[in-house]
């Protein structure tokens, strides 16, 4: 079902008009069909997605989207963390004027991609692409006039946003070149926001220096312990033990695919803590989520290469090609996170990264079933590899650096580094315990549940690699971290 928009009743009309003969349709719609046989455009691409039943709204980022004043606004995560879902409940109860386009891989034909822009941004205030469209129907003129054309007419419009879901089926550099130059002529009369895997290659480094990009990163956007209880309670009608949160948030780390996955299985379960650890990669639900979300997605090069390293806990390009003889390793890296495959960066050099620990394992269980043979050579590989990297007092070594963060996991590349991997509430909470206050002292500062306090204490202990508070506050002195 259509939402309750302006924009329903054009996009009723373009899907009336999709069945006519192109002689047939009026001028406001050429885009479905012109004369000089332009595909025909599919009317549900425009169309907000319909919220489930079972959807959990997100008011701290919808709130935060309302806010937002920059003229770009990138939602950067891989598949399943809701990226999607997020601008669909934001859109439904916004006052704006929005247009919506969602994006597949046969889009990335610059004239294709376009002709939805432009028809979108037309449903949502009727004439607003005439000139631009036209101008895009005769091939004898280049796109860039069009998008001028466009612009000139967006300086005159009413406001309205943008959308585009799923950018990143967007593999031409000519459709980002141009997406590029309307972004640097954008009128204050629309807004753009754009949802995609991995970060796209459009000039986000200039728009930074310039404070005219938002941006919300995975750390954001995944659910926090709090939303995860919310949603468990939601889905399966009980609420989950703190032990049961905690081993939740230690699978999934916010990622709602994968808490909605293990939701279904604790519907059915009679023993929850059985089956909460338990649960690990190998399950074939996650496999077969790594089958077609992931490693479909790759090349057999890649492919091995995402199979090999998740055998590290961190790693780096000095790493995988010193341990897997892989030379291009950096490259593979950069394709691998550009692509949004669950690969993180841990330090703002991007020298450093880690699997997200549900799809490591699924991916090491994987190498054992395809190849135990190689799985134990390249075991027996690193465990040589590290006996020849004596540690040292010297820090600038980076063979020590490297075998420090990555095998001994004493560090995580840096102090940033781990202060990246706290999130705001937990070093708040480490603030707080340095300081010698008890939960319930913690609780009532932050103002929050006493078992909220201890998740957090709990994910501090892991993060941390400690066992109570007096190793926790120590390993956070000797880091920098209060």
């Amino acid at each position: 079902m259509l939402p309750h928009r302006p924009e329903r009743q054009a996009a009723e009309s373009l899907a009336d008009q999709a069945t006519q003969e192109p002689t047939d349709l009026p001028a406001e719609a050429r885009y479905s069909a012109s004369a000089v046989s332009m595909p025909l455009l599919m009317a549900t691409k425009f169309v907000l997605p319909v919220l489930g039943s079972d959807h959990m709204p997100r008011p701290r980022l919808t709130q935060r989207l309302d806010q937002v004043d920059r003229p770009l606004t990138l939602i950067v995560a891989p598949q399943g963390y809701g990226k999607t879902t997020l601008l669909s409940e934001w859109a439904h109860h916004s006052e704006q004027r929005i247009a919506w386009v969602a994006l597949d891989s046969t889009d990335s034909d610059p004239r294709r991609f376009w002709r939805y822009l432009i028809a979108t941004l037309d449903l949502a205030q009727q004439g607003v692409g005439n000139d631009a469209r036209s101008l895009l129907n005769t091939q004898s003129e280049s796109i860039e006039e069009s998008v001028v054309a466009l612009i000139n007419m967006l300086a005159i419009a009413e406001p309205m946003i943008l959308v585009l879901d799923s950018y990143e089926h967007i593999q031409n550099m000519a459709v980002h070149q141009t997406l590029d130059f309307l972004i640097d002529h954008l009128p204050p009369t629309l807004r753009i926001v754009i949802a995609c895997r991995g970060e796209p290659p459009l000039a986000l480094s200039r728009r930074r220096a310039t404070d005219q990009l938002a941006e919300f990163s995975v750390a954001e956007i995944q659910f926090t312990n709090a939303e995860m209880a919310m949603l468990i309670q939601q889905l399966i009608g009980a609420e989950l033990s703190f032990e049961q949160q905690a081993r939740l948030a230690h699978l999934t780390e916010g990622w709602v695919a994968g808490i909605r996955l293990i939701a279904r299985l604790l519907r059915s379960s009679n023993d929850p803590n059985a089956l909460l650890h338990g649960f690990s990669g190998a399950h074939r639900d996650v496999q077969d989520y790594l089958d077609q979300e992931i490693l479909s997605q790759l090349s057999g090069e890649l492919q091995a290469f995402m199979l090999q390293t998740a055998l590290f806990d961190r790693l780096c390009a000095s790493l995988c090609e010193a341990v897997l003889g892989v030379k291009e390793s950096h490259s593979m890296l950069m394709a691998l996170e550009r692509s949004g495959l669950f690969l993180f960066p841990l330090d703002a050099e991007r020298y450093w990264y880690r699997y997200h620990p549900l799809l490591a394992e699924a991916l090491r269980y994987r190498l054992y079933q395809e190849a135990p043979d190689l799985a134990e050579a390249l075991r027996q590989r690193i465990a040589t590899w590290a006996t020849a990297q004596q540690i040292s007092d010297d820090t600038h070594d980076p063979s020590a650096w490297m075998q420090e963060a990555t095998l001994n996991e004493r560090t995580v590349g840096s102090n940033r580094s781990y202060d990246m991997l706290l999130s705001q509430r937990e070093r708040d909470v480490l603030r707080l315990l340095a300081d010698g206050r008890s939960n319930q002292e913690i609780a009532k500062t932050l103002i929050i549940g006493v078992n909220t306090v201890k998740m957090h204490i709990q994910h501090l202990y892991d993060k941390l690699d400690v066992h109570n508070r007096v190793q926790a506050i120590a390993q956070a002195r000797s880091l920098g971290l209060v």
